[in-house]
Order: structure tokens, then sequence, then C-alpha cells
């Protein structure tokens, strides 16, 4: 149902018209929106007030979407659009996708059968190659940041589907977005599965930390992005990251879904 920005409360976007929030991060909201131009749903992320003046954080949000608009490939999340200069608001448009997260998933399911669990990771390896040669690494690639969409005769267990809420970790721009609906059949109408299969729709999202190869980080040295817990040795202690980065967090990523719990467990991060 379509509210208002008066009622709501929330952002008013010329060209967008904010329907619900979907999804609160460290650095934005996520809202289930209509785009008025071409009347599609779609999902947007509006950076907190707080931050929109933030040098950095300004720079951080405009490398996310330039990073991930390089990006083609059926299991990334796609850029549509990104906030003007003279734009009040600072804002990111990508594609609303249906459905659930990983880590939903594993929080009703618990391990999942190695051969789900390998199929995920199958075509999240194939995504992160495509974006490694595109010079970008994810840097976080987690359960949280991977969105899943059943299919009809898919049947992994009685994951609900709803909006997929955004990770709240600090510094972090995430903000996977999915709509209300039926996580075992509803998907918009006249999207194709991925690779053009009947399977489930595996897509990763949140560049918000990624690192552009080619282009000087924004980030000051040392500073540590990502989330311990799926973070390689090198990033944690704040070295040079890169492809090897993303291909260490899918590692402990698969290790999750086939057992059920981390590799590496602790009390906080140092311990991890």
């Amino acid at each position: 149902m379509s509210v208002s920005a008066a009622t709501s409360g929330f952002p008013e976007l010329d060209k967008y018209e904010l329907l619900e929030e979907i999804g609160h991060g460290g650095m934005a909201s996520v809202y289930r929106a209509r785009d008025v131009r071409l009347g599609r749903e779609v999902a947007v992320k509006v950076i907190h007030k707080h931050l929109r003046e933030n040098p950095e954080v300004r720079r951080r949000f405009v490398s996310e979407a330039r990073a991930v608009a390089k990006l083609r490939h059926p299991g990334i999340v796609e850029v549509y659009d990104v906030s003007d200069e003279d734009d009040l608001e600072r804002f990111l448009v990508v594609e609303l996708v249906r459905g659930t997260t990983l880590r939903q998933l594993l929080r009703e399911r618990g391990a999942l059968p190695p051969e789900v669990a390998a199929s995920i990771v199958v075509r999240l390896c194939e995504a992160v190659e495509h974006a490694h040669e595109c010079s970008v690494i994810h840097r976080d690639i987690k359960p949280e940041n991977v969105l899943i969409e059943l299919g009809d005769n898919d049947d992994w267990g009685d994951a609900e589907s709803g909006p997929v809420p955004a990770d709240s970790g600090a510094g972090q721009t995430t903000d996977s977005a999915a709509q209300p609906g039926d996580a075992r059949g509803s998907r918009p109408e006249g999207v194709a599965r991925s690779g053009g299969t009947t399977g489930p729709r595996i897509k990763l999202t949140d560049f918000g930390i990624a690192k552009t190869l080619d282009t000087k980080g924004v980030t000051s040295t040392g500073q540590i992005l990502g989330s311990p817990a799926h973070m390689a040795p090198e990033q944690i202690e704040g070295r040079e990251v890169g492809s090897y980065t993303d291909v260490f967090a899918l590692g402990v990523l698969l290790y999750e879904c086939m057992v059920g719990h981390l590799p590496f467990e602790g009390k906080n991060p140092a311990q991890v």
C-alpha cells in the first residue's frame, strides 16, 4: 500500500515513491519503492541524514554505485540509478529481489544438505569471479549478503519469505532488499532464474565496502571494513586485500552452510 512521504516520514524523492522500509543499516535505510517513470518496483537505499554530508561516507557511497554498476551478472544485484550531486538525499536504486537471505535460511534450518550448500557456493563463485574480472573485490561476503528466491518446485525447508533486513553492522551500507511474498513461487513477472535454470535465484548483494582495484581506496590506512567472522587474516590485520580475500570468505561461508556453525569462533573479534 502506498504511503505518502508526509504521513510516513519517509524521505521525498522526485523520481521514486517510497512504499515501505524493508531494511535498516549502519549507514542507510532501504525502502521498497516504485519508479514513477517506469512503473516498476525497486529497492532504494537512502543514506542517513547525519551521514550524508560526511565526505568519506559520500565517497564510499558513490564508490559502491560505481563499483556495482560495472557488474552485469545474474548472480549480482543490479544497480539502476544513483542520486545526483544536487539532490538533497543521497540514494542508490537497485534491483528488488523477492525472497530471503541465506542467514535467515541457516537460522531456521541449521546446516544445509551438502549438495545444496555446494550449489549455492558454486553460483556465488561465478558471481565473484565476474566481479574480480571487473577489478572489484566484495570484501564482505557472508550469509547476510546472499539473497535467495526459491523456485516453484524447490523445498529447502520452511524459511519464510519477507523483507530481507539490512545488516546492522557498523560502518557498512548494506542493504539487501526483498518484497514480501511466497518464497516457494512468487517472483517478479518476467524475471528469469539465474543462468536460465528453474532452480533458486542466488544473488550477492552489498558491495558497500568493495574495493575497486584500479582506484585509490577511500578508507584510511589500516582501517578494517567487513565482518570479522568471515574475514581473511590479511583483512583483519589491515593489510592489502585481493581476490584471495573473497575466496577465503567463500570458504568460510561454505563451511558454515555445511556444518551449521563458523570454523573460527570467539567472544569478540580479537579472539576470532
